[in-house]
């Protein structure tokens, strides 16, 4: 082992974790921890590192040692709260993404996760709660929008989840979730004209989304507009649209 102090290994392991060298990566933070068992940024991200690798018991004991430690340690509650929700033991997944929530209330990916759980969860109200308070705390993150959109649609809440959607649009206009709901939203409610418009940007960002182009076929044919349904219902069951690559 080199001279070099705790705090320059764990610098050196972060960069190698930033730049995708997960095991040099989880070395050099074993060695940080090694020197100082007790370093709470090499054990939370150390436990990161275990839960990219699917080392989920790694994982919760390297996290749960660092919140033993410090039980306020807003990042190690939502990194567990991320290894319980992999693992599929949800509700102590929520429960560590609000202690993330409670100890740092500008923890924007806490309230996503939190969000993503209860969708997964299909608790839809609690999932729109939670996007919508990311929304009110962080107006500016399309995550929240699109995904309270997302919320609102399987609610049949379409009104407000196309408002939703056109939002996250607005602050990202590549957003392909968002074209393809504001697609389905315009075909439900007759706009099939505005309903072809998303599609066609959405085949733009996947062209090779055989679904897309069927959609596009069935609303061109109910617009008459035959010769262009027969070639997108074609380019759909072939999978590939003209001006892919």
């Amino acid at each position: 082992m080199s001279t070099k102090t705790a705090t320059e290994r764990l610098l050196h392991a972060v960069k190698l974790h930033q730049a995708g060298l997960l095991a040099e990566a989880s070395a050099t933070y074993d060695e940080v921890l090694k020197i100082e068992p007790r370093n709470l940024d090499a054990l939370n991200l150390r436990g990161l590192v275990a839960h990219s690798q699917q080392d989920w018991t790694l994982a919760e004991k390297l996290l749960s040692k660092a919140l033993k430690l410090n039980p306020r340690f807003a990042a190690a509650h939502c990194n567990l709260g991320n290894t319980y929700l992999a693992l599929g033991r949800t509700a102590e997944a929520v429960k560590h993404y609000q202690l993330a929530i409670n100890n740092n209330p500008n923890f924007a990916d806490a309230r996503l996760n939190l969000g993503v759980a209860y969708f997964k969860a299909r608790d839809l109200q609690a999932a729109r709660k939670a996007f919508a308070d990311m929304a009110t705390h962080h107006p500016a993150d399309v995550r929240a929008h699109k995904n309270l959109g997302l919320s609102l649609f399987d609610l049949g809440e379409f009104a407000d989840a196309e408002a939703a959607f056109k939002r996250a649009l607005e602050l990202q206009p590549n957003e392909l979730d968002a074209i393809i709901k504001l697609a389905s939203l315009n075909a439900r409610a007759g706009r099939l004209e505005d309903a072809i418009s998303f599609i066609r940007r959405a085949i733009t960002l996947a062209p090779q989304n055989g679904e897309h182009h069927s959609n596009l076929g069935t609303w061109l044919s109910n617009l008459g507009q035959h010769d262009e349904s027969y070639q997108a219902h074609a380019t759909a069951r072939t999978g590939r649209s003209r001006n892919s690559v």
